[in-house]
């Protein structure tokens, strides 16, 4: 048992000046609202339902207070008119009938008791004062006197825990934005002195319970009673004091979802329930109170004798507890009080996971240790006790007031491989009793540990079409949506992200091909200037699987519809009936249509849609032909010209030329891009002769975000090949063996999206969406072999021998 010794003298002093007496007044006392009804405030706090009538209502805890402040000032021979006594519908009377029955009577002050409410999540508890008038210049000087001296009185209040202890005091006037001489409707009629006390806020949960606790109502009707003695200087003092306080536990704290984690002072820890408090003087009990079980703590002496006690409080759960207070006239005692829960018992685990044993399934490469103990635990004999082997970086954290540790890789673990989670013995719990044994869990961890950006646009080093781009990542599974568009950032040159349109957000959805994030950007870039992409290593799949590291990349900001070279136009693509479907060719295509589209053009009159969607993974052609082939002849000296608004499907988008009957394919790259692209491709290799554009072909290349897509065409030109696109070099770039006999192998230092083996006359005899092709078909001689990444394209010549 814990004795101390401690003198409390309470904190609100009598202003015994002897100018007046409380049997000389007459005040008015208005309860607010009344009868439950559509103005009244009900605030649903676990166990009551929303609507209960057993449950908070305002109108309740104001009739309360009002009751109880009449009984006081009664007592000491004050005269007392209320608005109401009972708490029906009838009650509910009009405002202007109330202020002008206060005329009436002649009233020395009228009081309208009321509690407050912020009525959003964000939730505060302060008292607060209104008069009639501006706050600087009050109707009545007198009101604003005494919600001054009222305001002081409530903050006394120590079982409370406030918000802010600042004085606020309103005019009503200038409080509410409802024109000069409007106001409060209470107070609009008076014209003797009266104010509106907000005396706390309702919605402030914890203050919710505590006004659901009458007592706790009685102590703001004393500081009322208080507020008058001391404004009316009066000679009458209360003769006894007041002992009271809350009572909650030392370590726990509240974390039901109805608090919303809001939370001031001793609040957050948890209240006391069914806690028996008794005031002893001489060893006798004097004064006997239990708390209730509306999770507030509260208990209260009223009329308490001076003198010396002993407050004794004791619970079935709770160490005993005792300590020494004195005891005053016209004051209160507080005496909040953190009691330890008895714990008698040594601390064990009694539930963990994950739960896993040798021949179970192998587990993700991030799942959370979770031990619950049964024992809110010593935080730091636990965590100096905890070890994860092989080692793991990691955060600990507490949850249910340290009933449940938490362990969270900070990346994921290593795939397949045996993790051993250990507690020590010496971990002990508040009262000083230690684990019997170490405790000991395993788990084995399964072979996908890092979640993987497949594409995006833009891309590094990418040319990007300035007019409010589309942004899109797309990822080896489905993205954890929820922060996507934070944790994806655009910099300008200067440092300054670029905003979103939100609207505009799309994102996968569980049963798609693939995972996504797609959002626009509000407004258009500056057109050669560099930006910047940071991508946070917090981006993560649907099960937490992050990104290996966060990523950051450059990109240039270009005007698409501008020509870089001198290019002829060969054909606008404005014309109805241009381009159709090439049946023919097309194959493997579920779906193919091709369309004039004026609305997504990048210049003249319109462009051509080509919407396709492939039977299978690989295999599939989607091809689309001229109506009538353009005139202009092709040769080896030329280079082609065309707008394309790429789709990111990483498909290799080709034209097709002929001479005669003989058709070539020139690669015009991978569909590696959202947008507009000004796209240039060199004839150097498609042989001798003269040829004519016969149409273009999108090629499959097998991933999954490929098996369907949307591209647009635009102004197809010609120019010459000394002006055609340069040839990338890819870094760390090595094909072998060559000579090669079977198989040919291509390896970079970044990741091959495929190759593909042509004719020197540029047929294309082999290709793989791997970076390893077969040639073993293939007959003897000289080739070219074109690799292809998400930077580009590089060819290579090599040779066949068997």
């Amino acid at each position: 048992m814990k004795k101390l010794t401690v003198t409390t003298l309470g904190l609100a002093a009598a202003l015994c000046v002897g100018a007046a007496n409380l049997k000389d007044l007459k005040i008015y006392v208005n309860p607010g609202h009344g009868g439950h009804d559509s103005d009244d405030r009900n605030v649903a706090v676990p166990p009551f339902k929303q609507g209960d009538p057993e449950g908070y209502w305002e109108s309740n805890s104001n009739l309360v207070k009002g009751l109880d402040l009449r009984d006081m000032l009664q007592k000491f021979g004050a005269r007392v008119m209320m608005s109401r006594v009972t708490n029906t519908t009838a009650d509910d009377r009009g405002l202007h009938e109330i202020g002008e029955e206060a005329n009436a009577y002649g009233a020395d002050f009228f009081f309208s008791i009321h509690s407050n409410a912020t009525g959003t999540s964000s939730r505060v508890n302060q008292p607060l004062m209104l008069y009639r008038g501006f706050t600087n210049d009050p109707v009545s000087p007198e009101a604003k006197e005494m919600s001054l001296i009222l305001n002081k009185q409530l903050l006394e209040n120590q079982v409370t825990s406030w918000s802010s202890t600042n004085t606020w005091l309103a005019g009503d006037y200038d409080f509410y934005d409802w024109g000069v001489g409007v106001g409060l409707g209470v107070l609009r009629k008076l014209t003797v002195p009266g104010m509106l006390s907000e005396g706390s806020y309702h919605d402030y949960i914890p203050e919710t319970y505590r006004l659901l606790n009458k007592d706790y109502c009685w102590l703001e009707a004393y500081h009322f009673t208080k507020s008058v003695m001391e404004y009316f200087k009066a000679s009458e003092t209360f003769a006894t004091g007041v002992v009271c306080g809350s009572l909650y536990d030392s370590r726990l704290i509240r974390t039901e979802p109805i608090y919303n984690n809001i939370f001031y002072g001793h609040d957050k820890m948890k209240p006391i329930c069914g806690a028996t408090v008794e005031l002893l003087q001489g060893g006798a009990v004097k004064h006997t109170y239990t708390t209730d079980q509306l999770f507030n703590g509260v208990y209260m002496f009223k009329d308490v004798e001076p003198g010396k006690y002993t407050l004794k409080v004791s619970h079935p759960e709770y160490d005993a507890f005792e300590q020494e207070v004195d005891v005053t006239a016209n004051n209160v005692t507080y005496q909040n009080l953190a009691l330890d829960r008895t714990r008698s018992t040594a601390p064990e685990v009694v539930k963990y996971s994950p739960v896993w044993k040798e021949g179970d399934a192998d587990l993700a490469c991030n799942v959370p240790v979770v031990i619950d103990f049964n024992w809110d635990m010593d935080v730091e004999s636990v965590e100096k006790n905890f070890s994860i082997t092989p080692a793991v970086e990691g955060t600990i954290r507490w949850e249910d007031s340290q009933y449940r540790l938490v362990f969270e890789p900070k990346r994921a673990y290593e795939t397949n491989t045996l993790y051993t989670v250990r507690i020590g013995k010496d971990a002990m719990h508040p009262a000083g009793m230690k684990f019997k044994e170490d405790f000991v869990m395993q788990f084995r961890t399964d072979n996908f540990n890092t979640y993987e950006v497949a594409t995006s646009s833009p891309s590094d080093g990418a040319l990007v079409h300035y007019k409010t781009p589309l942004v899109e990542f797309r990822f080896n599974g489905q993205p954890t949506t929820a922060k996507l568009q934070d944790q994806i950032v655009i910099k300008n040159s200067a440092g300054v992200a670029q905003s979103y349109s939100v609207r505009s957000r799309k994102f996968s959805k569980p049963g798609d091909d693939y995972g996504y994030f797609q959002i626009k950007l509000s407004k258009d870039l500056v057109v050669g200037e560099q930006y910047t992409v940071e991508v946070s290593g917090d981006v993560c799949d649907e099960n937490g699987i992050k990104l290996a590291a966060p990523m950051k990349f450059n990109f240039t900001a270009v005007d698409a519809a501008v020509d870089n070279a001198v290019v002829t136009a060969v054909d606008n693509l404005d014309a109805d009936g241009a381009l159709v479907k090439d049946e023919e060719a097309a194959a493997g295509c579920k779906t193919l249509t091709v369309a004039r589209n004026t609305s997504t053009k990048l210049e003249g009159a319109a462009a051509y849609k080509v919407d396709y969607v492939f039977e299978a993974l690989e295999g599939g052609n989607a091809a689309v032909k001229f109506a009538t082939a353009p005139a202009a002849a092709f040769t080896n000296a030329n280079m082609i010209s065309l707008k394309v608004y790429g789709d990111l499907s990483g498909n290799q988008l080709k034209a097709v030329f002929a001479n005669g009957a003989e058709k070539k394919t020139v690669s015009l790259g991978a569909l590696d891009y959202l947008g507009w692209k000004d796209v240039k491709a060199s004839l150097e290799g498609i042989g001798e002769g003269s040829y004519t554009l016969q149409g273009f072909v999108v090629e499959q290349v097998g991933n999954a975000y490929g098996k369907k897509g949307i591209i647009y065409l635009d102004k197809v030109a010609q120019g010459a090949a000394a002006d055609g696109v340069a040839k990338v070099e890819i870094a760390g770039l090595r094909i072998y063996p060559n000579p090669a006999s079977e198989l040919l192998i291509a390896n970079a230092d970044g990741t091959i999206l495929g190759v593909e083996v042509l004719t020197l006359d540029g047929r294309t005899v082999a290709r793989t969406t791997t970076n390893v092709v077969n040639v073993s078909d293939l007959a003897e001689g000289a080739y070219i072999a074109k690799v292809y990444t998400l930077s580009g394209c590089e060819s290579r010549q090599i040779v066949v021998k068997h």
